[in-house]
């Protein structure tokens, strides 16, 4: 494990045993190394708007990632203004 995202639910973290984390429902993702890098400053974040801006234009998958992303962006401020 690269350790890079990891999705779970508070109530999961509390309750569940740590085994229940690596069983059928686990999915493993496939990273090109061109799409990571460590974010620990300014630079590095500048840096990845741009290779990111690249794999979002000249990759089908990364193109369908940025889509996503921005639908559930949309759909969170949807809910924010409903609040």
């Amino acid at each position: 494990m690269n350790a890079s995202i990891y999705a779970y639910s508070p109530r999961a973290l509390r309750e569940k045993e740590a085994a229940a984390f690596f069983n059928d429902r686990a999915d493993i993702i496939i990273m090109q190394d061109t799409g990571i890098l460590d974010i620990d400053s300014e630079e590095d974040y500048a840096l990845m708007q741009v290779v990111a801006g690249y794999l979002y234009d000249t990759s089908p998958a990364y193109g369908e990632i940025r889509g996503r992303a921005r639908q559930f962006l949309e759909g969170a401020a949807v809910k924010s203004r409903n609040i």
